[in-house]
């Protein structure tokens, strides 16, 4: 794993894809076959994948991730019409996520070849699982400025290509099994106030979803954040929840110690 960067995606699926799994499974057999490597590396490969298998389906038990990064449709110039129309419009595009608004050639170009507005449109249906649980819709990055609907409803506005955003889309949504309408609004024109611009940069950018997107169901309470601080030979860890508790709610909180073979409870509260 350490030769090629995957995403978190990829590793999750290679944890519960069948597909993935019978692939890894044949390619590792080929290579101890082909390469004529020991029993020792051979069974040392199989024990990693394991460990691997088993650290990111535990950190994936209490949030389930939905990538949506397939099968968008994109206009080249956004109006209000495209944020609930049904496909069939002669100007869209079928893309797929990481995106870009133009391809630019290897040189002699300026940044007005990838400045305007253009529109995103995916959609997707409401799943049972979802009951009693709150799903938060994700952009890991978006350039440079996206405005996203859901079912024609604005759910906010986000400034800078660089950082990712989320909303919480769970009051939002259709009954389950039906279809859900998301558009995205995506200006990737130059402005001074949206960072990295400014005059403080001396490269071209691009426009576009340009990173994963995905969506996230999780228990109505659950971890948001958590901050470790250290003075001396103390360490102190704070908690930040979803929401607010009620004062005699009672709560227990578990840290784990994880290694290879098991983990272990280091503290209890």
């Amino acid at each position: 794993y350490g030769y090629y960067p995957m995403s978190d995606n990829v590793m999750h699926e290679m944890c519960v894809s069948p597909l993935y799994q019978k692939n890894i499974v044949l390619f590792v057999l080929a290579y101890y076959f082909y390469f004529n490597i020991s029993t020792k590396f051979f069974f040392n490969i199989v024990h990693n994948f394991l460990y691997l298998k088993k650290i990111i389906l535990c950190s994936h038990n209490n949030v389930m991730k939905t990538y949506i990064n397939n099968s968008w449709q994109f206009i080249n110039k956004f109006t209000k019409q495209f944020i609930l129309s049904k496909s069939g419009d002669k100007n869209e595009k079928i893309v797929d996520i990481p995106h870009s608004v133009c391809e630019t050639p290897l040189n002699y170009f300026n940044e007005s070849i990838y400045e305007g507005v253009f529109g995103y449109k995916k959609s997707f249906k409401t799943l049972k699982d979802w009951k009693n649980r709150k799903v938060f819709l994700t952009f890991d990055g978006v350039a440079h400025e996206a405005t996203v609907y859901l079912n024609g409803r604005l759910l906010g506005k986000h400034s800078s290509g660089y950082t990712s955003f989320s909303f919480d889309i769970t009051e939002k949504l259709q009954p389950v099994g039906k279809e859900n309408i998301l558009c995205v609004k995506v200006d990737s024109r130059e402005s001074l106030d949206i960072p990295p611009f400014g005059f403080v940069i001396d490269y071209m950018t691009y426009g576009g979803i340009y990173r994963d997107v995905y969506l996230e169901d999780k228990p109505n309470l659950f971890i948001e954040d958590v901050f470790v601080t250290t003075c001396d030979d103390e360490c102190n860890l704070k908690i930040q929840l979803n929401q607010k508790v009620l004062s005699k709610t009672e709560l227990s909180i578990k840290i784990f110690q994880w290694n290879s073979k098991d983990k272990k409870i280091i503290q209890e509260k």
